[in-house]
């Protein structure tokens, strides 16, 4: 019943998604001697069938649904790994006082060089790449480099300000939208809602979307098109939208 609690003896926290396997490894490390115990999820069954014994919960990628949390009477805190709590149903969560927390920006730097590998790989046909070198040839495909181009980030907090850091380093154009527009060092551009867009934002060679691209953010580009969009001397391309990405001309 909500408002149980488990023996201090063995406090379990369960890890909600099957990615991450170090990260669960870390994590046990780091708790081990103490009262928490990790335990992982089984991908065949259904969330709400294992969280009954759960105090904690981390959700990773799993949506942690009203449902989910009305199966788990000894639940306590809901904490997630990242920044994103967008799988979460915070207000089912605080109608039976769970606490929701994350810890954002903290693995903002290890996003942002990802982004810039995907951006680089790309870029330089990495996948063609592995099939040139497979066949001992050197230099197919020629590819294209990153400076000069533009970058658009959406949603420019701590990993979209990380990755404008790195892409200026290597000569690359910034722009930017947010919910609330004002002048950022880490940017050219920063629009919103009521932000004329200039045209180049219609045209950047890489587009960085953060994880949750919500009705407020589309309208914060403008369109819906304006999202998962890159473009480089050719046709309009969708993207997914978790990552950056380049194309060579």
């Amino acid at each position: 019943m909500p408002g149980a609690r488990a023996p201090l003896a063995d406090i379990r926290v369960l890890f909600c998604s099957p990615g991450f396997p170090r990260s669960r490894e870390l994590l046990r490390e780091r708790l081990a001697g103490s009262p928490l115990r990790i335990v992982e999820v089984e991908p065949g069954r259904s969330l709400e069938a294992q969280v009954g014994e759960a105090s904690a919960l981390i959700p990773s990628m799993a949506r942690i649904s009203a449902a989910v949390m009305a199966a788990a009477p000894l639940l306590k805190l809901i904490v997630q790994f990242g920044a994103g709590l967008e799988g979460v149903d915070r207000a089912a969560a605080e109608a039976r006082g769970i606490a929701v927390r994350n810890v954002a920006g903290a693995n903002a730097q290890a996003v942002a060089e990802l982004a810039v590998f995907l951006m680089l790989a790309l870029a330089r046909g990495l996948p063609q790449h592995r099939r040139s070198f497979a066949a001992r040839l050197v230099g197919d495909p020629a590819g294209s480099e990153l400076r000069g181009k533009t970058l658009g980030v959406v949603g420019l907090g701590a990993s979209g300000r990380a990755l404008a850091g790195i892409a200026r380093g290597f000569g690359m154009d910034v722009i930017a939208v947010r919910r609330t527009p004002a002048p950022d060092p880490h940017a050219s551009w920063v629009g919103g809602p009521a932000a004329p867009r200039p045209r180049r934002l219609c045209e950047p060679a890489c587009t960085r979307l953060r994880r949750d691209p919500g009705a407020d953010r589309r309208r914060a580009a403008g369109s819906d098109e304006a999202f998962g969009l890159s473009r480089e001397r050719g046709p309009r391309r969708a993207h997914r939208p978790s990552g950056a990405s380049g194309r060579a001309p």
